[in-house]
């Protein structure tokens, strides 16, 4: 249901050349060749290299860079955030009172200017970023709380029971309005192309997703992958039919996700092949 916590994705990226953590993988060189070009994509469960074709389980790989994987027994246990701050507050009140704190340094950083976190209730809480997940009525379905700079380990994390397959939605109107809908793996790149414009969809926990929570709506869903990730989306798009494709993109060196891009020279390119016009 969640992470293997057991996995430390940042004590993998300090181990290797060029490393560049996101949400739920390392970007790096590989340890395995002469790399000069970052091709070698660790994930929870698995690490590949996209250039010489070396794969093997992540455990593995913490065996070759001399790591061990976290210890439950004898490392600090992980503690969930949410458990703390929901025993005294309702997921609502929390929301607001994050809200009420932000808005955030980093999420400028990555080009979400101040309106934009206000207008989607975007919070700061414990060096939290803090996400409210919210129904197509307008009613709080659930949170993410994505962890700031400084803190290590795991950087997405859900309330205790919260459904892992829960879609994150900035605009639930847009989605309404438009004739194609995005479909990102990071709920920042879904907030990236809220600000260009477009209407997009988000998972929640990395690759997991219920393709069914879509059913009631019948258009176009274009996923678009970080890089590595074009597999898994191309998985997911073919169950959906004729409503499912995913959009090829080559991302220049050096840009991995939609986010990255979106603060590139290349902004203007993803912009023009975004559908950004209401329905009418």
């Amino acid at each position: 249901m969640f992470p293997d916590t057991s996995i430390d994705l940042d004590a993998i990226a300090d181990k290797l050349d060029r490393a560049r953590r996101y949400e739920n993988y390392v970007v790096a060189c590989c340890p395995f060749h002469n790399d000069n070009r970052p091709s070698f994509f660790v994930y929870e469960d698995w690490a590949r290299c996209e250039s010489c074709q070396e794969s093997m389980p992540t455990k593995k790989l913490l065996e070759h860079l001399n790591l061990l994987p976290i210890s439950h027994k004898t490392a600090p246990n992980f503690k969930n955030p949410w458990t703390t701050w929901l025993r005294t507050k309702t997921l609502g009140d929390t929301l607001k009172f994050a809200w009420e704190n932000g808005p955030s340094v980093y999420m400028r950083e990555r080009g979400i200017d101040d309106k934009t976190q206000k207008n989607l209730g975007l919070g700061i809480l414990e060096n939290y970023i803090t996400f409210p997940i919210r129904t197509r009525q307008n009613k709080i379905a659930g949170a993410i709380a994505r962890a700031g700079d400084g803190r290590t380990g795991q950087k997405y994390i859900i309330p205790s029971g919260q459904d892992p397959h829960t879609l994150y939605c900035p605009s639930w109107k847009r989605v309404d309005r438009r004739k194609t809908i995005y479909i990102t793996f990071g709920i920042i790149d879904a907030v990236s192309l809220y600000i260009m414009g477009a209407a997009a969809i988000s998972t929640t926990c990395g690759m997991k997703m219920d393709i069914s929570y879509l059913d009631s709506i019948r258009k176009q869903f274009i996923f678009i992958p970080d890089q590595g990730e074009e597999e898994a989306a191309q998985k997911f798009a073919s169950k959906m039919g004729w409503r499912g494709k995913v959009m090829r993109t080559t991302y220049q060196y050096g840009l991995k996700d939609v986010n990255d891009v979106f603060l590139s020279d290349y902004r203007s390119d993803l912009q023009d092949v975004l559908d950004v016009r209401d329905c009418t």
